[in-house]
């Protein structure tokens, strides 16, 4: 196991702590840290309740929001809202993160919130558990095509579907090429890199997943695999036409089978032997359940998975080039958790962020350390930081555009089941010639770095709670009397600042820049808030800020 202090972090060490396990600290979140331990902290927050996204968007709907329009929004801003104002802070940010390797894109509001619900559900469980639910998800399901995937055919000449055969090992579980323990490739005799998996692994896996489809599916009324009908969470059937079921609704009804985990039905299930990764043979005549469940264990016992999975939570949380001895230490605890249990997310969770090279503070100094913050953690620390929520019902309603255009990242909306960037990208420059990569760079350009720190100026400029826009509800305001009363004194201004948003690894240089321009704000009615957001603003373009260290 990981070695853990119960030394009490400094301010520092506990504003560095919370970049990497929240959506970015408040002040008081790093005051009681500070005054407390990591340890504790952790275990806190594992015992945090889930807030579920499909009862956010149940009550929409129960008030009358048309929320069976085919669209995501509002599994978008239940998203919001919930990293903006969740206590539960370490379930959202690894949610985020187990959505960034376990992608499903845009679809709608039932499947959207369901899914990131069962994410959240098992982000503290067994890596097993959450495979299993992610594979019999309706909306991985219809993302990666398996659901309705039907047996062969050798009349009609039909095979399986292999597209998610193919993702679930490539993306979910084992990746392209066999992993030493530490991450790093295994090598054959002529030192090239070893596949993992062949094709024909492909085909086995494939006829694995034949004969799921949704609940409740009734193949004498409707077609097989209710693709027709089985569209929105709460669409029921009316003689074979989807019709939005009437309010009021009760939850003891049946509806749409979208927001259940796939079931197997045994007549298109493939009972033909089935060879798969591993060199694993499953014999012929089995069932659906039986296939699945060893399909899944061959894939869970591979020793790719603790150095694959490990490799991107890192990555999501820590840095974006981990050492192979940081990988390492995560992979021997995924592969067991010091009782004897492999695949315990919450031993991997801490033994990501209690690593050595996750706390050593002086791993912030070095040019190889941290990852670029992407969009949405910008977006959302400045919200948890410097807003406060507005109404006796405050929602948190993103104009899809704004993320799709402005930031080039939108939750639960990925056009590719590869992510908005992948793990490998490296950008090129010195950080490629250097074997080093940057995922997030690969959605910040010229673009994208301009109008989104426009688009966060206007709101640090601009009261979001005065905003008159018709398609925009307001959901929160300005919270920033504590630094407008700093306003007067520019360097302890500055330096709160830069405990919160770089946990004070901002440079000297950079630090006497801003406070320069502080002072250099003339006097005038709103002088004291003109000299706050000249300093928000100027942190939240430095590269002090835009890489978490």
């Amino acid at each position: 196991m990981i070695e853990k202090s119960a030394a009490d972090p400094t301010p520092e060490e506990a504003s560095r702590f919370l970049m990497q396990a929240t959506f970015g600290p408040k002040e008081s979140e790093i005051t009681a840290l500070d005054n407390s331990n990591f340890d504790t902290w952790l275990n806190t927050q594992f015992a945090k309740p889930r807030v579920s996204h499909y009862d956010y968007i149940w009550n929409l709907r129960t008030q009358g929001v048309d929320v069976d329009n085919f669209s995501n929004n509002y599994a978008i801003e239940s998203f919001w809202k919930q990293a903006i104002t969740g206590d539960d802070q370490l379930r959202q940010r690894v949610t985020w993160g187990l959505s960034q390797i376990f992608v499903v894109g845009e679809q709608d509001n039932a499947r959207n919130s369901t899914y990131y619900d069962l994410l959240a559900e098992n982000a503290f469980g067994n890596y097993r558990t959450l495979l299993e639910k992610v594979t019999l998800s309706p909306a991985m399901g219809q993302w990666l095509s398996h659901i309705g995937n039907q047996k062969e055919d050798v009349a009609t000449g039909r095979l399986p579907d292999e597209n998610y055969a193919r993702e679930v090992m490539q993306l979910f579980s084992i990746g392209l090429w066999q992993l030493n323990a530490d991450g790093t490739r295994k090598l054959d005799a002529n030192n090239q890199p070893i596949p993992t998996y062949t094709q024909d692994d492909i085909r086995g896996m494939a006829k694995v997943l034949t004969g799921w489809s949704y609940a409740n599916c009734n193949p004498a009324q409707e077609p097989w695999y209710c693709i027709d009908s089985a569209r929105n969470g709460w669409y029921r059937i009316y003689d074979n036409v989807d019709t939005p079921a009437p309010l009021p609704l009760v939850k003891t009804e049946v509806y749409r089978d979208v927001t259940k985990q796939m079931t197997a039905m045994a007549a298109y299930h493939s009972t033909s032997e089935k060879k798969i990764v591993g060199g694993i043979t499953l014999p012929a005549g089995r069932t659906a359940e039986l296939d699945l469940k060893d399909g899944l264990d061959a894939l869970f016992n591979h020793p790719n998975v603790g150095p694959f999975f490990g490799r991107q939570l890192i990555q999501r949380l820590v840095k974006s080039n981990p050492t192979p001895a940081y990988v390492g230490r995560v992979s021997a605890v995924f592969a067991n958790n010091g009782q004897g249990v492999r695949g315990d997310l919450k031993a991997v969770i801490r033994a990501i962020l209690l690593d050595p090279e996750a706390r050593d503070v002086t791993q912030a100094t070095t040019t190889t350390s941290g990852k670029l913050r992407e969009p949405i953690l910008r977006l959302a620390h400045y919200l948890r930081a410097f807003t406060v929520p507005d109404g006796a019902t405050p929602r948190y309603d993103m104009n899809p555009w704004w993320m799709d255009e402005v930031f080039a990242q939108r939750p639960l909306s990925s056009k590719s089941v590869f992510n908005f960037y992948s793990p490998g990208y490296a950008p090129p420059g010195e950080m490629a010639t250097n074997n080093l990569v940057g995922p997030e760079f690969q959605i910040y350009n010229e673009s994208t770095l301009v109008d989104s720190h426009n688009f966060i100026e206007y709101w640090v400029t601009n009261d979001p709670s005065t905003d008159t826009d018709p398609g925009h509800v307001p959901s929160f305001k300005h919270n920033y009397a504590a630094y407008t009363a700093l306003a007067s004194n520019p360097t302890a201004l500055v330096d709160k600042l830069n405990l919160i948003l770089t946990s004070n690894t901002m440079s000297p240089e950079a630090r006497t820049s801003i406070i320069t321009a502080v002072t250099n704000v003339p006097a005038g009615t709103n002088q004291a808030r003109d000299r706050f957001t000249m300093a928000l603003m100027l942190f939240e373009i430095s590269p002090d800020y835009l890489i978490q260290k």
